[in-house]
């Protein structure tokens, strides 16, 4: 009988332990929990605030590093004299690196993938049409 009181004794001790670290790990997972949350919301508010950036920005500018390019190439190129309602703003969401799908910065091969997407869309069953001011332009 002494042995199982000594027995019981010390699953008494070990227990008693295990509680002591139970409720040092719960407080820990509550410090991690408060931690996380107050992370996701600071992430949260540079995203909001990413976000409000980008809307921030005027697609309508001439002030863009791509548009004296591309003043020309539609005048030049294609003969176009005026754009339509929203061209130049289309234009300018498309060119943005930020509303790019494949602007990724930690994604080095970015010409890889737009040449694999011209690629794959001169091979499509599907021409494209441009369409013109130019009354001497034919498709």
């Amino acid at each position: 009988m002494a042995e199982y009181q000594k027995e019981l004794t010390k699953v008494e001790e070990e227990l008693e332990l295990v509680e002591v670290e139970l409720q040092e790990l719960l407080e820990r997972q509550s410090q991690l929990l408060n931690k996380r949350t107050e992370l996701k919301t600071i992430l949260s508010q540079h995203e909001e605030e990413a976000h409000q950036k980008k809307l921030d920005i005027k697609w309508d500018s001439e002030d863009f590093p791509w548009t004296k390019e591309m003043d020309e190439i539609i005048k030049n190129v294609f003969k176009i004299k005026e754009l339509r309602p929203m061209q130049r703003q289309t234009m300018n969401a498309t060119l943005h690196k930020s509303f790019c799908p494949f602007n990724d910065d930690s994604d080095s091969d970015y010409d890889e993938k737009v040449t694999k997407i011209e690629s794959s869309a001169s091979s499509s069953p599907h021409q494209s049409i441009l369409v013109s001011d130019d009354e001497d332009f034919q498709t």
